[in-house]
């Protein structure tokens, strides 16, 4: 396909190449490329992690877990004092 080779070779973008052949589908171009073409051109995110990488992200995550499970019981007790303290301070005002 003369097609996939101009994409390949030149550089010409899918966009491109669909208004100079007056190609209508946004994917048609795509297909072509991944049945006759190289998939590096195709829409595809490659992400390398050393092992380093994947052990922080994996201590990170975990200290993330622990820092929302402590604001969890740090926001449950706030709510017990306020409602203690709010019962308390009521209680006084009703005894005077």
């Amino acid at each position: 396909m003369s097609i996939v080779e101009e994409i390949e070779k030149n550089g010409l973008s899918i966009a491109n190449c669909r208004r100079k052949y007056g190609i209508g589908g946004s994917t048609t171009i795509q297909k072509w490329l991944k049945k006759y073409g190289k998939n590096h051109l195709l829409n595809k995110i490659v992400r390398v992690e050393t092992i380093d990488e994947i052990r922080e992200l994996q201590a990170l995550k975990k200290e993330l877990k622990a820092l929302k499970e402590a604001f969890a019981e740090t926001t449950l007790e706030n709510k017990v004092y306020k409602t203690y303290f709010s019962n308390s301070w009521s209680g006084n005002r009703n005894g005077r």
